[in-house]
């Protein structure tokens, strides 16, 4: 087919698949308008040496694009694009293997092919390709036309490919072809390599809507093979292609069309048009102009199988039928890639929770510690408040309520008995008749009250005690202290129970505190009600929120818009993974004010502020602790553990700043 040239009725020279070429700037479209006109000028040039024939492996493979008009270099997204164009091997979503095959010229020569891709996550995608032709029982005739027998003839190509996305909107190809021909006993094989670019962009904000633009570059390397007495190359092929595509928004209809221009350096240029209709996914219709014969074809599709076929109208040969057999397997690369996605994030929640979780419970070890040894050493107001952080940090310690409880009852007994030691005896009274009252069972309230009693009995000035008492009452009762108020008015009335103003102020803060009490308990009451609406709304919010294998990505996006979003939400993951977690805070922080729903962007964020909070709030920096646990709240109102942070943060912060007269 090469050096006998013992098929004049047949192709004689082949034309193998690659690219060149892209829309990705000036540049390259300048390179390009080289290159064409370089095709050109070799097509004028040799034309004459090769008759203006080309090798049968340039009808191409897959009875897709054969069906619409022989084009494939802009919209090809099966195992076949290891031929039509390695670059678009990028957009191959799913393992697939193509079988192709068809009959040409006359009967005993068949084209074979067959194609494997293989799309990986991160290294874009490869693709094996095989073509075979065989023609069997060629006659052998001398000069005088006799026949002398007969001999075989058989060329193959074996592609290796490879295409990876460059950017989002662009791709670049590579194929490795191996080209072998056996003539008659010889036999020689050749290495040439083709190249390609595509490019493609969603047109509006639904996508529904695509452009795409290929070209390739066919023997950019040209394999040599030597079967007689010269070398003869496999001559170089442009080609160029545009495509559309659009799908309905219901998904039951889709649409393409596509127009290839093919350049040869040793034959005529050739334009292919051709268009495609897709119902539900299944039945596709198909239709084109091949250099100006009509072609038409159909496929079917189930369950990862699919069934091509085409054929070609042609005045000078048979009609031959091509046919495509093709399987996909295996998990498309777009679910294994948000399989992997969620692994991942389910890993950064678990790391995040396992961080929060063992800071939380190095903080209540020591918080503890430190409350434990306060308390021991009699500083029970810092022990109180060390151990309402513990109740903060475990709303359940049981230790830390009796030892608030227990401090609480040792500075009561000590301030009243610092006020008996100064000779208050009837405010030293009053405060251990409130200490009984609240703890009936201390035993050295009863004794400090026994001895403010008889102190107060042998008193000179026992009336000016309680007169002393009396102003004191009003002023707390004035101060909205009914319940100190209460104690002294009623210790006041054990030392002189006829004193009438004692008792008539006593019935008014008694009255006071009921209808205090009342109130309060209203408005627990409410807060509790609007507590459990605020539970229920969460809950049923949470309820209608679809699982990680449907979240939905923000619907009002521009594709741009996602992609930035998108790489964002990955730098954050790759900054928290390398343990920075600053940055991957920023980062997810600004993914969210712009798309709160994003992925687990709210969840990482909240529970990335809480340890970043508790950490705040154990050096002491109450400020940025009470930031960290407003902006958990602003992504997650009804969050019960920053609530009770912040509360307490809060509480302290106010404690030291009276503790410290600021």
């Amino acid at each position: 087919m090469r050096c006998a040239r013992s098929w004049p009725a047949k192709p004689s020279v082949r034309a193998n698949a690659g690219v060149l070429g892209a829309l990705g700037g000036p540049g390259a479209l300048l390179a390009l308008a080289v290159l064409l006109a370089q095709a050109l000028a070799a097509g004028r040039a040799r034309a004459a040496d090769d008759a203006g024939t080309q090798g049968p492996f340039t009808l191409g493979a897959g009875a897709r694009g054969l069906g619409m008009g022989r084009t494939g270099v802009a919209l090809s997204d099966d195992a076949t694009t290891v031929f039509w164009n390695p670059a678009r091997l990028a957009t191959v979503e799913s393992c697939e293997l193509a079988l192709f095959r068809t009959k040409l010229f006359t009967d005993g020569l068949y084209y074979h092919a067959g194609f494997l891709t293989y799309p990986t996550l991160d290294l874009g995608t490869f693709g094996v390709g095989y073509q075979r032709l065989d023609a069997s029982d060629i006659e052998r005739r001398s000069d005088r036309n006799e026949l002398l027998g007969s001999f075989n003839d058989a060329e193959s190509n074996l592609l290796v490919g490879y295409g990876r996305g460059v950017g989002h909107d662009a791709a670049l190809g590579l194929v490795l072809k191996l080209a072998q021909q056996s003539l008659d006993g010889r036999s020689d094989l050749g290495v040439g390599v083709d190249a390609g670019v595509s490019a493609e962009r969603a047109l509006g904000r639904d996508g529904l809507h695509r452009v795409f633009a290929g070209a390739n570059v066919q023997n950019l390397v040209e394999p040599s093979l030597r079967l007689d007495q010269e070398d003869v190359q496999e001559p170089r092929s442009f080609k160029l292609g545009l495509g559309y595509k659009a799908q309905a928004s219901h998904g039951a209809l889709a649409v393409a069309a596509a127009v290839d221009l093919d350049l040869p350096s040793t034959a005529d240029p050739r334009l292919g048009l051709g268009a495609e209709c897709t119902l539900y996914r299944m039945l596709a219709l198909r239709a084109g102009s091949d250099g100006g014969r009509l072609t038409l074809g159909f496929g079917l599709e189930y369950s990862g199988i699919r069934l091509d076929y085409a054929m070609r109208s042609d005045s000078e040969l048979p009609r031959n039928d091509r046919f495509t057999l093709a399987a996909r397997f295996g998990a498309p690369v777009s679910q294994r890639r948000a399989l992997r996605q969620q692994q991942r994030e389910r890993e950064v929640s678990d790391r995040l929770a396992q961080l929060l979780g063992e800071r939380e419970r190095q903080e209540r070890e020591r918080t503890q510690a430190d409350a434990d040894a306060a308390f021991d050493d009699g500083r029970f107001d810092e022990a109180q408040r060390l151990y309402r952080r513990l109740l903060a940090l475990d709303p359940e310690s049981a230790h830390a309520r009796e030892r608030i409880d227990q401090a609480q009852l040792q500075s009561a007994l000590a301030a009243a008995a610092a006020q008996l030691a100064m000779g208050e005896a009837a405010q030293a009274a009053a405060a251990f008749q409130a200490i009984l009252d609240r703890w009936p069972d201390g035993g050295p309230a009863r004794s400090g009250l026994t001895r403010a009693h008889a102190l107060l009995q042998a008193s000179a000035d026992q009336q000016a005690q309680l007169a002393t008492l009396l102003q004191e009452a009003m002023v707390r009762f004035a101060d909205g202290d009914p319940s100190t108020a209460q104690s002294l008015l009623e210790e006041l009335l054990r030392a002189d129970p006829g004193h009438e103003l004692a008792r008539s102020l006593l019935e008014r803060v008694r009255a006071a505190r009921a209808a205090a009490g009342q109130k309060e308990l209203e408005r627990a009451k409410a807060e509790a009600a609007a507590r459990q609406r605020e539970q229920q709304e969460r809950a049923r919010q949470l309820a209608q929120q679809p699982g990680p294998q449907a979240r939905p990505r923000v619907a009002n996006l521009s594709p741009e818009s996602r992609r930035r979003l998108e790489r964002l939400y990955q730098d954050g993951m790759t900054a928290f993974s390398a343990e920075d977690f600053d940055r991957a805070i920023r980062l997810w922080r600004e993914v969210w004010a712009e798309a709160p729903e994003f992925e687990s962007v709210g969840e990482h964020l909240v529970k990335a502020y809480l340890l970043q909070g508790i950490t705040l709030y154990s050096q002491g920096d109450y400020e940025r602790a009470i930031e960290r646990c407003r902006h958990v709240l602003e992504i997650d109102p009804g969050n019960e553990k920053a609530r009770r942070y912040l509360d307490r943060i809060q509480e302290e912060k106010v404690e030291l700043e009276h503790i410290g007269g600021r």
